[in-house]
């Protein structure tokens, strides 16, 4: 279902009924879900979309797994869609295309948060961060 590596059917996450089966969270490699579990940050479920969408190294959308990922969709009551590629060029792209095949559809998307690191200090983070944190702030009043 998650389009990873496992020895069954199903791998012990989407086999497991405590998670969240209504979000979904996208990552580029099995590496990612490693983190994120280790993080303890999201109890739904995962599309591992092996790959990347890389202009640059002639690398389209059909180096990644849309179509499992569609049918994964259409066999699902996934409410919310959570975009965790990476934050280069690469990254970028491939959350672009995402974005654009969700776009129509009836789902919450978002992808994660960038900026300044937890415990960073300003004088030491690049502009580009810098940048980027002040372009994602939030509210924290209404």
């Amino acid at each position: 279902m998650c389009n990873t590596f496992c020895e069954g059917d199903l791998c012990e996450i989407c086999a497991d009924e405590k998670r969240d089966k209504s979000r979904l969270m996208i990552v580029h490699m099995p590496a990612d879900v490693s983190s994120m579990e280790a993080a303890n940050c999201h109890d739904g479920l995962y599309f591992v979309l092996m790959g990347q969408v890389s202009p640059a190294q002639g690398m389209d959308i059909s180096a990644v797994a849309l179509d499992k990922l569609v049918a994964r969709l259409q066999a699902s009551d996934i409410d919310e869609i959570i975009i965790a590629t990476n934050f280069t060029a690469e990254g970028d792209a491939t959350a672009y295309v995402l974005a654009e095949l969700f776009k129509n559809l009836p789902y919450k998307v978002s992808r994660l948060a960038r900026g300044i690191p937890l415990g960073g200090e300003m004088e030491y983070v690049d502009a580009g961060t810098l940048a980027q944190a002040v372009y994602d702030r939030r509210n924290i009043q209404s």
